[in-house]
């Protein structure tokens, strides 16, 4: 179990020619997902076991389009790029949180491989508060830049 720190960035980039992550449910997490280029194909779960292995809806997202889950919805899915080999590759990036009743949380999320249920431990490049002043440091760089009336 862990506390929170603050909100969780993640990029996640799929390659052309069917890459996507296995099915798997994000512990009552909200997040959103904007998709930054190419596509996306979002499918849902009604549960997250190996029996169920056709989802009850998906859709397509396009660079520029959001989708979200909530601890009500949407939370055990898989993303998928359709992209055709030799197509355009799909770059996101997701941003999650618990709610804020959640004060204590599982680590892990929990996702399907090889027809059994196994826990994933996300790990990150940078801690919040370092990635947090990396972006204050790039938007002020831009700003220094700007063209103002």
């Amino acid at each position: 179990m862990t506390d929170r720190t603050g909100p969780l960035a993640r990029s996640g980039f799929f390659s052309p020619a069917g890459n996507g992550s296995p099915i798997h449910d994000h512990g009552r997490a909200c997040a959103v997902i904007k998709v930054l280029h190419g596509q996306i194909q979002v499918s849902w779960f009604s549960a997250l076991s190996p029996a169920i292995g056709q989802p009850w809806g998906s859709t397509v997202a396009h660079a520029g389009e959001v989708t979200f889950l909530t601890p009500d919805y949407y939370q055990i899915h898989r993303l998928f790029n359709p992209s055709p080999k030799g197509g355009s590759f799909c770059a996101t990036i997701q941003c999650y949180r618990y709610p804020d009743d959640d004060l204590r949380h599982d680590e892990y999320f929990d996702y399907i491989e090889d027809g059994h249920v196994k826990q994933f431990l996300p790990d990150s490049d940078w801690t919040y508060l370092a990635f947090k002043e990396a972006i204050r440091q790039e938007w002020q760089a831009a700003m220094k830049g700007a063209v103002t009336d």
